[in-house]
């Protein structure tokens, strides 16, 4: 179906599965980073430095991870819309 679409037609379906996608990244990386807080919550409570070293770098990967998806998923929506002008 894709495939017939003419020359400056955006697929709908796909700019909706897109912003679906980004909506999820977005929920995973905050279940990820509140889970990630709250492990260094308890580390710093337990005065555990290991712990909190590996909350901190589980919260980067986190960070890190959403937002490269971020950008790829608005590099792919703005190369659609541009297709569409």
């Amino acid at each position: 179906m894709e495939s017939m679409l003419r020359r400056g037609e955006v697929d709908v379906r796909g700019v909706r599965r897109l912003r679906l996608m980004l909506r999820l990244t977005s929920v995973a990386a905050i279940v990820g980073a509140g889970f990630a807080v709250v492990w260094f919550g308890f580390a710093a409570a337990d005065a555990s430095g290991g712990q909190m070293a590996a909350a901190s770098a589980m919260f980067a990967a986190v960070a890190s991870g959403w937002a490269g998806a971020f950008a790829a998923i608005m590099a792919k929506l703005k190369s659609d819309q541009s297709a569409q002008a």
